[in-house]
């Protein structure tokens, strides 16, 4: 529970900022060369995509892209959280951070921050996004219905 007036908005931007400045790389130049599919949805959206049969229904990689994934790292972090003072709250936030509890979590983030640097250089607008080889997006679809469309529209 978060308590009274805690709120970490004022702040977002700039950790977001710091975040894509530490964990992404160019990774643009070795994807343009690879056929590949992104995926942009929400941790909760993936769960009603049938992934492994599309995998092998495409036989290209699929990268799949949590865009909510620093926002629901925020929330998990702050539900540690049990006091308004911000001395306290910060030294709790730093534990949390280091125990080993945290690790997979961690992990969650840095992909967070490279899906999330990644859909703004895509310039993606809303979720689900499917993109194909990082030119063609198709908004609102499941994967399967997304890679017929593309289809359809690349064989005009």
């Amino acid at each position: 529970m978060k308590p009274e007036g805690y709120t970490m908005t004022s702040i977002r931007i700039v950790f977001c900022a710091v975040l894509i400045m530490l964990f992404t790389g160019d990774s643009s130049a070795s994807e343009k060369h690879q056929e590949h599919i992104d995926i942009f949805t929400t941790e909760k959206g993936e769960k009603g995509y049938a992934m492994s049969r599309f995998r092998a229904l495409v036989k290209i990689p699929v990268y799949v892209h949590h865009v909510d994934a620093i926002e629901n790292f925020e929330q998990r972090l702050t539900e540690h959280i049990t006091t308004k003072d911000k001395n306290k709250a910060i030294e709790q936030a730093r534990n949390s951070l280091n125990g080993n509890g945290f690790a997979k979590e961690r992990a969650k983030l840095k992909n967070g921050v490279m899906s999330f640097e990644k859909a703004i250089r895509l310039n993606i607008t809303k979720v689900p996004a499917v993109v194909f080889n990082d030119e063609q997006i198709v908004y609102g679809e499941r994967p399967i219905r997304a890679l017929q469309i593309y289809n359809r529209k690349r064989a005009q």
